[in-house]
């Protein structure tokens, strides 16, 4: 009886161990020209300044077995979101996918496109345009995920319908991008 608890635990314990292990590390670079002020009378305008965000990701995969893993597929994506003033919503994830063959015990190390985000933003977080939200990454064998990691676990969603990086659009951005204040000049 005590046999039958032992091996019925352990298998499940078992079965979450991968044969694979993913890191996944962002490698990132951030612009922001911040919002500048233009008095006119008694009325400041206040211009909304530029931002952009660029990310790509260097993912390490291993091998930790001593048998071969041929044909897996790479599955990696970022995931933007289109932001309109305090909101945001309308998640796509940008990626690709490619083979991957590793021998025993082996590892590689793959560095992806770059993907970019833009647009407007004031000082008080009001912003138009596009945000990265995070990434995913999935390996494959025979259309089954052997291991994967999404940040927010949220982008899954969007990952599952992964465009291409070159397809990328550029974030609608306001015209003009003012915001009247009504601050007195002294």
């Amino acid at each position: 009886m005590v046999w039958l608890v032992v091996c019925g635990t352990a298998l499940p314990v078992f079965a979450q161990f991968s044969p694979l292990q993913l890191k996944v590390e962002r490698i990132t670079k951030k612009t922001d020209t911040g919002e500048r002020h233009e008095a006119s009378g008694s009325i400041t305008f206040i211009y909304a300044g530029d931002y952009s965000a660029n990310m790509a990701l260097r993912i390490t995969v291993r091998n930790t077995t001593t048998k071969p893993f041929d044909g897996l597929t790479l599955r990696w994506g970022i995931v933007k979101s289109n932001v309109s003033g305090f909101r945001q919503g309308g998640d796509s994830a940008y990626g690709a996918e490619q083979t991957l063959d590793l021998k025993p015990t082996e590892s590689k190390i793959i560095e992806t496109d770059v993907v970019t985000a833009s647009g407007k933003r004031f000082a008080d977080g009001d912003a138009r345009g596009e945000r990265i939200r995070g990434h995913g990454v999935q390996i494959l064998r025979d259309g089954k995920v052997i291991v994967e990691e999404f940040v927010p676990p949220t982008g899954k969603k969007a990952f599952e319908s992964l465009k291409p990086v070159g397809s990328q659009e550029e974030p609608t951005a306001p015209t003009g991008g003012k915001k009247p204040k009504g601050k007195k000049e002294k």
